[in-house]
């Protein structure tokens, strides 16, 4: 009988434990990636905003660029461009003729380092 008694504590103990752990935070770096396409959105030009099919949360982000998808980009303030980056698509209206709006962002500050020429 003690013994039962000493073990339901430890029991609830370990249950309330592990709720706590079960509700923490998520991943910050899950929430950064899911944020980077609303801070590149706040970084265009109202001009490319309004050409954009959609809002922010319609962008595609690509991680893991390889140096051949990175040559594709122009650099921003003609410097160069880190490895640590993200490459961030938002669909355009004028896709059939001058192609989709392609952000570089720079991992570590979440600004943009580089864009794609379009036609």
């Amino acid at each position: 009988m003690k013994k039962s008694i000493r073990i339901i504590p430890l029991i609830l103990m370990l249950i309330i434990l592990s709720a706590m752990v079960g509700c923490g935070n998520k991943d910050s770096s899950a929430i950064k990636t899911k944020d980077v396409r609303e801070i590149v959105w706040t970084q265009l030009s109202k001009s490319e905003q309004n050409e954009i099919v959609g809002t922010w949360k319609d962008g595609k982000i690509e991680k893991n660029l390889t140096e051949k998808d990175i040559s594709e980009f122009q650099p921003k303030d003609s410097g160069a461009i880190a490895k640590e980056v993200y490459s961030v698509t938002f669909k355009s209206k004028n896709e059939p003729t001058l192609g989709n709006v392609k952000k570089l962002v720079n991992i570590k500050s979440n600004t943009i380092v580089g864009t794609v020429i379009r036609k």
